[in-house]
């Protein structure tokens, strides 16, 4: 008998704590205002030159700290 208990019990206790820690994380996400901010894509962010198109490489080099 106590090991029908457990085929029914343990899935459904796994499955219920899932769920439980899904709706804790949802929860946090939507009430922490600065989780949402950090996900989304910003279009006015500064966008630095790509690396190989550094033209001043002498000065550069001589600012470099071993």
């Amino acid at each position: 008998m106590p090991l029908m208990f457990l085929d029914w019990f343990v899935p459904v206790y796994l499955l219920v704590s899932i769920l439980v820690l899904v709706g804790f994380g949802a929860c946090l996400y939507f009430l922490e205002p600065g989780l949402q901010d950090a996900h989304k894509w910003s279009n006015t962010s500064v966008q630095r030159p790509p690396m190989a198109v550094a033209r001043n490489c002498k000065e550069e080099d001589a600012k470099v700290l071993i």
